[in-house]
């Protein structure tokens, strides 16, 4: 009797086992139904994935395709610069399209090259790249040795090669050439461009450190008036004793006036 009684109070026990067993199992179809719901939300992700996986094949084939870098570019409005000069100074070569920065490639060539007034740069697809520029107008040719060096009007050297006869010349006889980009020294420009018109528009000088600037006559002889000072004190200076020269017949070797109240020849 006692071990058919605890036979009977371990049957409702299993019994509850199996029933909460059979409760927890999934079923097949609350599988198949989870599955297709993971599938239905997955699908809709698969066009954003795709879309992302396009853009980033297109961003390495834009960035990494040589068909984007720049090996050459169209020059216009060059005169004393070549157009290779201006490319290789401009820095861009084999670089890609998409890292160039217009303004950059402008402000660069405007400080390398002293040359330029102007500098206009566009880029296009696939890799086109147009430099326009515009060079500066040569005021001044600084003749040194064999060299003739051009200035602007600020008196700064632009670079080599001839001018008309509308720009001031000036022939130094002694010194080292300035270099492109180099001031010429102000005070010796003032001096030559206020003698040039009241010695009837003469373009041509010549300069030394210890004379200053110089002028010849039609005799062939030299004037030399010095740096500074007063354009019509000096050449008044200058009539008077050539006057004085006339008169007497003489032919000197130069005349000196840098100093108009004690003017003096040789």
């Amino acid at each position: 009797m006692p071990r058919r009684a605890m036979a009977v109070k371990r049957r409702p026990v299993q019994a509850r086992r199996v029933r909460r067993f059979e409760m927890e199992r999934p079923s097949v179809v609350a599988v198949l139904n989870e599955g297709a719901a993971w599938t239905a939300t997955n699908a809709q992700r698969v066009p954003g994935l795709a879309l992302a996986l396009t853009a980033l094949a297109m961003l390495v084939y834009l960035f990494a395709s040589p068909q984007f870098y720049v090996y050459k570019a169209d020059v216009t409005g060059t005169q004393r610069l070549s157009a290779d000069q201006v490319y290789q100074t401009s820095a861009v070569d084999m670089s890609s399209v998409f890292f160039l920065a217009p303004r950059a490639i402008e402000v660069r060539l405007l400080e390398a090259l002293p040359g330029l007034e102007d500098v206009r740069v566009a880029l296009g697809l696939p890799a086109r790249l147009h430099i326009a520029v515009v060079e500066k107008q040569a005021s001044i040719v600084w003749e040194a040795g064999e060299q003739s060096l051009l200035a602007d009007e600020q008196g700064v050297i632009i670079g080599a090669g001839s001018a008309g006869p509308e720009a001031l010349h000036i022939r130094a006889i002694e010194g080292a050439p300035p270099a492109t980009g180099q001031a010429l020294d102000r005070a010796v420009l003032e001096t030559a461009l206020g003698l040039s018109d009241l010695l009837g528009g003469a373009r041509s000088f010549e300069y030394s450190p210890r004379q200053g600037i110089g002028w010849r006559t039609e005799q062939g002889w030299p004037v030399y008036f010095g740096v500074g000072g007063d354009p019509n004190q000096l050449v008044a200076a200058m009539r008077a004793v050539m006057a004085d020269i006339k008169r007497q017949g003489l032919r000197p070797q130069f005349l000196d006036v840098s100093v108009p109240g004690r003017p003096f020849y040789r």
